[in-house]
Order: structure tokens, then sequence, then C-alpha cells
């Protein structure tokens, strides 16, 4: 099973459900250790109810954060993370919204309302959206990625194709493209192509076992497909 909105799930909500450290260290730097102190509890509190599928009271964390940081692009983002991950999309749009609107540079914003309204089966808005988030970070291949997934849910296989070779061109150890890149070669019947993406991932990831996995199979497809060649081959001749 190749990866697709799962695996695009657990990419955002590993960087924007979550909260990123980074974003609020830098914020928190210049305030009193009692504001810091109070928000990175917080932000603790809301990262273990999150790991028990407590969205509910992850959320809420969130909502006590920003009573301390108003329209703090990452923690209303965490928020939108959250309700998608709980399959509410609707919501998931709102806060996305208010997280772009407090930063419109926020890479995660736009991922997760890419990400609602591609569960909601709105193609041509995911892919507009995802389209922007290119261009809010031309350093992520997350975007590229997302659009991909997109492409291959409608069984645009090609296209597909060309997305995930991008996004690990933009960053040659994001093995989850060479991944895709494989599915998809697969997919369009070029199984060469596909098992050469699957060892560039495990040439970065040694312990991939899907893409290890993906390979065997790949390879013992090849190998009936020849035993049956040989079989009709002889059949021909006699």
């Amino acid at each position: 099973m190749h990866r697709l909105y799962a695996l695009l799930f657990l990419l955002v909500c590993s960087q924007a459900a979550v909260a990123q450290r980074a974003n609020y260290d830098s914020l928190l730097s210049a305030m009193p250790t009692e504001v810091t102190g109070r928000v990175y509890q917080l932000v603790n509190d809301g990262e273990a109810f999150q790991s028990t599928h407590d969205y509910d009271s992850a959320i809420n964390c969130y909502h006590k954060i920003l009573e301390i940081l108003p329209n703090f692009a990452p923690a209303l983002t965490t928020i939108s993370g959250l309700y998608g991950v709980s399959e509410r999309y609707r919501q998931e749009i709102y806060w996305a919204h208010k997280a772009i609107a407090a930063d419109s540079m926020y890479l995660n914003a736009w991922l997760n309302l890419g990400n609602a309204y591609a569960s909601l089966k709105s193609y041509d808005t995911a892919t507009m959206i995802f389209t922007l988030a290119t261009h809010v970070d031309s350093r992520s291949p997350i975007p590229a990625y997302s659009l991909g997934t997109i492409e291959e849910e409608q069984g645009h296989y090609q296209q597909a194709l060309t997305y995930y070779i991008f996004s690990s061109a933009i960053d040659s150890n994001f093995t989850n493209g060479y991944y895709n890149a494989a599915m998809m070669y697969a997919q369009l019947g070029n199984p060469e192509e596909a098992k050469k993406m699957l060892l560039r991932q495990l040439e970065i990831d040694p312990y991939a076992k899907d893409a290890e996995i993906a390979y065997k199979e790949i390879e013992a497809k090849q190998k009936e497909l020849e035993n049956k060649d040989k079989k009709a081959t002889k059949k021909r001749k006699k």
C-alpha cells in the first residue's frame, strides 16, 4: 500500500499539530521566565493529550496558549491540525485561515488548509492551496509532495510521478518522494525505474521496511511475468 493521505497527515501532524519548539523558542526568548514556563507546560500537556488521541483536551491547551500569546500562528495551526486528525475538516479550515491571517508565510497553516480540502475531495481548491504553498517556502518538499497525492488520488499517475520526483529534487533526503515515485512507476508499468527509486530510499534510510517490502514485491511480480512469458514461448514452439 503506497503512502497517500495517511502519510500526508502524519507529515503535517509532526510539523503542525505537534507544536514546533523552534517557533516557540524564537518568540519566547525575550519573554519573562514565568510566561515561557507556562507556555511550555501547555505545549507539553497538549502533546501528552494528543499522544492518547484526546484531541479536544489538546485543543484546549493550545487555546490557553492563545490567551497568553494572541494570534500566535504555531498555536493556531496546531489547533487546525488537531481538528484535521480528528476528521473535523470544516473546523480545520477555519483555524487554518486564522493562522494564515496571523502569519501568511507560515507554511504548515497552508498545508493544513490544503489537507482539509483534499479530505473533502475539493481537489481543485486543494491544488490551488498547495500551489500557493510552494511559493510560501520553496525549500520545503511537502507542497510538491502534496500536489502529487492530489493527482494520485484522481488516478493521474504520470502527473503524480512528476510531483513526487520534484519533491525529492527539492530535498534529496526526502525519502517519501522516492517511495511514492516508485509506486507511480510501478503503476505505469516501469518496474525497473520503480526499483531504482526504492534503492535510493534505502540508501538514505536502510531501515525503511516499506521500501524493502515493495522492492521484493516488484521483483517477485517481474519473475512471475517472466515465467509466464517463458511458458507461453514454449507453447508456441511446440
